[in-house]
């Protein structure tokens, strides 16, 4: 399981190109990422995208690498609100 914090939209973006957590289609081996809590928004690079963007920031993301797919949470401060 990976951790990562994000203060600002532009981290998020550099540090999902860098690091694949991305949309990659392909004939084959084609891999993609799902991060729940987030704003589906597809944000592209080429023919690489990333699909879900945090609802704010800062925030903590969440994800496991599963060969063919990445799947992960968003973790907000709110969420630990007694509210």
């Amino acid at each position: 399981m990976n951790k990562k914090k994000f203060e600002t939209k532009e981290e998020y973006l550099e540090y999902c190109k860098k690091y694949e957590i991305l949309n990659i289609p392909s004939n084959y081996g084609s891999q993609y990422t799902y991060i729940n809590e987030g704003i589906k928004r597809d944000t592209y690079f080429g023919e690489r995208y990333i699909s879900y963007e945090p609802k704010s920031y800062p925030c903590i993301m969440i994800w496991e690498d599963n060969g063919a797919s990445i799947n992960g949470v968003f973790v907000y401060e709110s969420d630990f609100n007694n509210n």
